[in-house]
């Protein structure tokens, strides 16, 4: 069975596969931005950056949010606009294409770990949750379990789904800030993978990421510390409700960086009408929390929290 999560990540690999489509079209309309779109990767701006804020430029793959630098392989360059992230966090970060004639795909994404759903809690379990989708129905099979592998000094769960008789997938993921980062490359020819597939021992990553954890940086200096719920119960010191707005019943997932005085440093609402995101951004920048201790010292907390607009009682 397909979960939200791994359907969404079939969707986007379908459409890299494709050429230029009225989806596309749309895409481009929303193109990647942000103030720290070209920020250095594990720079100040990196802390609160936003994941859709990488950006591809002269053969290499720059996202400061998660401090990550991909040089591609030769050849290998700008490929489709990239989709606004969904509800259950899956981002298309990057979706790069060959130039050289190269018959494969590239498709660069990271799955928040606050909503995947169903909930997960590593790129190990990801890419398992992955490989159950290979059948006789859709042409896939796994001929090896998933595998912990090294690359570029960390931790990258790996997964080949050999095609029969058409395309094959490398899956290659790890965790980075409560996220996992994929690099997923599809070609007929299972050569071409392995070729591809080694253009990223040249990743630049932070130690911290990992196949199996959370991909955090327990000190909380490198990055905020990232914690799932966070900001709830007793940790929560002042709350303020965001106003009402349409569509009702829409689940709206958000996440906070958390200053070392309690309040709320940076919002990301990762999907939401305008109204809402307005509704909400304008509410959390009002919310106080405790502090969170590391060897007692206060540090920086990334958290998630998921709205959902109802109807008032009569």
């Amino acid at each position: 069975m397909r979960t939200p999560t791994i359907a969404a990540m079939l969707a986007a690999l379908t459409l890299a596969l494709v050429g230029t489509t009225s989806a596309e079209i749309a895409w481009a309309e929303n193109p990647q931005t942000g103030a720290a779109a070209d920020a250095p990767a594990g720079s100040e701006e990196g802390r609160y950056a936003n994941p859709e804020d990488g950006k591809l430029a002269d053969g290499i793959y720059r996202n400061a949010y998660f401090a990550l630098v991909y040089p591609l392989a030769q050849g290998w360059g700008k490929g489709h606009a990239s989709p606004p992230p969904s509800s259950p966090g899956y981002y298309v970060l990057n979706t790069p294409r060959p130039e050289d004639g190269t018959k494969a795909t590239m498709l660069i994404a990271a799955q928040d770990m606050f909503f995947s759903e169903p909930p997960m809690q590593n790129a190990r379990q990801f890419v398992e949750a992955l490989a159950r989708t290979a059948s006789p129905e859709n042409g896939m099979h796994v001929e090896e379990s998933p595998a912990v592998v090294k690359i570029a000094g960390v931790t990258f769960a790996r997964l080949e789904m050999i095609g029969t008789p058409l395309l094959s997938r490398l899956v290659l993921a790890t965790d980075i800030r409560c996220h996992v980062v994929s690099v997923s490359l599809a070609s007929v020819d299972r050569a071409t993978l392995a070729r591809l597939a080694r253009s990223l021992d040249k990743i630049s990553l932070p130690g911290e990421a990992s196949a199996t954890d959370a991909g955090s940086d327990e000190s909380g200096t490198a990055a905020p510390l990232c914690i799932k719920d966070y900001a709830r119960g007793e940790n929560v010191v002042r709350r303020v409700d965001p106003a009402p707005a349409d569509p009702k019943f829409q689940k709206i997932p958000a996440r906070i960086v958390i200053g070392t005085d309690g309040k709320v440093k940076h919002i990301h609402v990762i999907e939401a009408a305008p109204q809402q995101r307005k509704n909400i951004e304008e509410a959390l920048a009002q919310w106080e929390l405790k502090p969170h201790l590391v060897n007692g010292q206060a540090v920086e907390v990334e958290t998630g929290l998921m709205f959902e607009f109802k109807p008032r009682a009569p």
